[in-house]
């Protein structure tokens, strides 16, 4: 039994919904059922009653429901003992989505100058864009990326405001999650059911005047000049060791 189970469970439980459940945990959903499964299997026993329409707890889901989230409370809180312990800094962690990325960073010095002892993690997301793959291409594979004339990017992507902002969030979560420094492109799948899905997470996207990167961070308010100086700030300002 992992504690991811545990935790998939619950938010399972949660939202009686497999896709709503994924998408607060930040998985496929194919992948929670699997794991929910697979402590099912451990357990011996049925925890929910799913149909195409419906998802409900089993009797026995719902007294494991009830241990699994003090299970789920001590392992957080036997986390915040032995970090405090260990005499961690305090951090604090900064997602900028919106306009505010050009007035941040100053915020953020000076914040860091009254409190010197204070880890800031700053992480900002550009504008999103939407590949168009060429009409004759059947998939999106190297030739229909490098080689078919008909393939473009529409930069911002023709999302909702909300579709936007989601999606901005969950690629400064993505970033943070694997502890990215620097750079990176997150790229993502959105499905005809409006489903935001995490693909992939490039870390040395291209840099060219032609690239997707420099693209969406113009389309932001931030062209290449302005760019490459805030990277390399960035990099400046990164204290020693790992984040």
């Amino acid at each position: 039994m992992e504690l991811r189970q545990l935790r998939y469970f619950v938010t399972l439980a949660e939202e009686l919904h497999f896709g709503r459940a994924a998408a607060r945990e930040h998985i496929v959903q194919s992948a929670l059922s699997q794991q929910v499964q697979r402590l099912e299997r451990e357990l011996g026993v049925r925890l929910l009653e799913r149909s195409t329409h419906h998802v409900a707890l089993t009797a026995a889901g719902a007294a494991f429901l009830a241990e699994a989230r003090q299970i789920l409370a001590h392992v957080d809180r036997a986390t915040a003992i032995a970090r405090s312990a260990n005499d961690v800094s305090p951090a604090l962690r900064v997602g900028i989505i919106d306009s505010s990325y050009d007035s941040m960073p100053q915020i953020l010095h000076e914040v860091q100058a009254r409190y010197p002892g204070l880890v800031i993690h700053q992480v900002e997301a550009s504008v999103p864009g939407q590949v168009v793959v060429d009409t004759g291409s059947a998939f999106y594979d190297f030739e229909a990326k490098y080689l078919a004339s008909g393939t473009y990017m529409t930069i911002p992507a023709p999302l909702s405001a909300a579709a936007t902002s989601r999606v901005r969030s969950l690629a400064c979560a993505a970033f943070d999650a694997i502890s990215c420094e620097g750079l990176a492109r997150v790229d993502f799948f959105y499905t005809p059911d409006g489903e935001i899905l995490v693909n992939e997470i490039n870390t040395m996207p291209g840099m060219t005047p032609a690239s997707a990167f420099p693209l969406m961070w113009a389309a932001t308010g931030l062209p290449l000049p302005q760019l490459i100086d805030r990277i390399i700030q960035t990099a400046l300002r990164k204290r020693p060791g790992p984040r």
